[in-house]
């Protein structure tokens, strides 16, 4: 029997290579996609993909909403969900899957994929992530209580049920299925932060295919001493929380610390924009600062480049990556941004202060973790 991990980000892929390697995984079907508009991706899956350890790659470019039903087009992802169901059975039945591996306990697909296929037999397993591994989500809900109750009602009576035979729409328009009720067989965490009989954690090895070696020597092969150099990780957290004028401001409050014989490594995150990049770059260049930025031609997750070397401090908001120090790479220093970002938008009375103060607790969390565990 075989297993088809559903993919729809760098990491996952990355994570989903590790999994392989420590249980000896054959027979695997990777079923790929991306996330929004970012199609670059693909480009990430063909140059970190260690060949041997797949039976097959299959594109599903929406594979990270296959399910989703939208409000502005009901009755169209409605039939395109159904669509992708049977596709998805279609290569389940092809290669004789019996377990599926799902990437990401908040994404609505995931649930509604774990659920459904649950019930017809197969195994079901959640791996990492990222921080949203470890941090249920609530999606807000537009249109009304009134509306979107009526809604599911209509949804489960001639959709949910007559297809796939259970309910599901309240976890569509009323509220996110939470953690605690999905179907899991195993889970898969980089950070020892469950403990369910069915949790398992996972021990990272350095897992290079030999074109991501490649092109990690051709980037670093020129600078020397970059144990002494400092890592920036911008990330986009302003789309959600605050806004890209106070990511701004701090950005440029830790910029305007550094002397100008630091060696600045930035790396930007896949969904940032140029515009975003470049208002970073022009504070680098404010402050007369020597920097590069990493992986400018093909966004390579960073985990990758802090298992194949070691800086003196990484600087961060909030990023997967500071759980992951000490299990997925080496231990180093971190310097975290985020709490000079969240009295800024306090200040400021910016919304969805509440997203941030779970933000800083469960950065508080895993940190008092990685120190018991140390």
């Amino acid at each position: 029997m075989a297993n088809l991990f559903f993919i729809h980000t760098p990491l996952e892929l990355l994570i989903a290579q590790q999994i392989i390697n420590q249980e000896k995984l054959t027979d695997n079907v990777m079923l790929c996609g991306y996330v929004g508009e970012n199609k670059h991706f693909l480009d990430t899956y063909r140059l970190t993909i260690i060949p041997s350890m797949w039976m097959e790659s299959v594109l599903m470019p929406d594979v990270a909403g296959w399910a989703a039903i939208e409000k502005r087009h009901l009755l169209k992802t409605a039939l395109r969900a159904f669509r992708r169901y049977k596709e998805i059975c279609s290569l389940l039945k092809a290669h004789r899957i019996d377990t599926l591996f799902l990437g990401d306990m908040n994404n609505f697909s995931c649930k509604f994929g774990a659920n459904l296929f649950k019930k017809k037999g197969y195994r079901i397993v959640f791996f990492e992530e990222g921080s949203s591994h470890y941090n249920f989500q609530i999606h807000p809900r537009k249109g009304g209580y009134l509306l979107n109750k009526l809604l599911a009602i209509f949804f489960d009576c001639f959709y949910y049920l007559p297809i796939y035979h259970f309910r599901f729409a309240t976890y569509c328009f009323l509220k996110d299925l939470p953690f605690s009720e999905l179907p899991i067989d195993f889970r898969y965490s980089v950070v020892p932060y469950y403990h369910e009989d069915f949790d398992k954690q996972i021990r990272v090895e350095r897992l290079f295919s030999s074109d991501l070696a490649q092109f990690l020597d051709g980037e670093v092969t020129k600078f020397s001493d970059i144990e002494n150099c400092i890592l920036f990780m911008s990330q986009n957290i302003y789309e959600s929380l605050g806004n890209l004028n106070l990511y701004l401001q701090v950005v440029e409050g830790y910029f305007s610390t550094l002397d100008s014989t630091s060696i600045l490594f930035i790396k930007f995150h896949p969904r940032e924009q140029e515009e975003e990049r470049e208002a970073v770059i022009k504070i680098a260049r404010k402050y007369h600062l020597a920097f590069h930025v990493l992986s400018a031609q093909m966004n390579i997750p960073v985990e990758y480049y802090l298992q194949y070397m070691k800086f003196k401090e990484i600087v961060t908001f909030f990023s997967s990556t500071a759980m992951y120090n000490g299990y997925l790479f080496p231990e180093m220093k971190f310097t975290f941004l985020l709490r000079p970002f969240y009295d800024l938008c306090k200040i400021c009375n910016e919304k969805n202060i509440s997203q941030l103060e779970n933000l800083l607790s469960l950065l508080d969390s895993c940190q008092n973790k990685q120190k018991q565990n140390a």
